[in-house]
């Protein structure tokens, strides 16, 4: 699916959901993980591309409304990212503050690949 998008002119990439709605919630949504929070086909196919992604020199970024907080709702900062990120993109959390208008932040890979 990523790369027939790629083939099609496709220049970004941006996943609407981390992982699957449950019980019929938006149910043509499908998340790279799927409910019962298992990587299958999905996930590592995504795993793939974004590790060709930032061999490359491509950046991926998160933002907290792509799921990256845990199941109480909280971000720890130091810690492995919840839910198979650190599996997904080589990365964990390193900072934790929101950013207003105007503000800018380096980022930096730490070469987990």
């Amino acid at each position: 699916m990523i790369i027939s998008s790629y083939a099609h002119g496709c220049n970004s990439l941006m996943y609407f959901r981390y992982r699957g709605a449950t019980k019929g919630a938006e149910q043509y949504c499908y998340g790279i993980i799927d409910q019962d929070n298992k990587k299958r086909r999905k996930f590592h196919e995504v795993q793939e591309r974004i590790r060709e992604f930032v061999k490359n020199d491509g950046k991926v970024v998160f933002s907290f409304r792509t799921a990256i907080k845990d199941y109480y709702n909280n971000l720890t900062l130091g810690q492995y990212n919840p839910s198979f990120y650190t599996d997904l993109i080589g990365g964990f959390v390193e900072e934790i503050e929101s950013l207003q208008e105007g503000q800018n932040v380096t980022i930096k890979d730490i070469n987990e690949f």
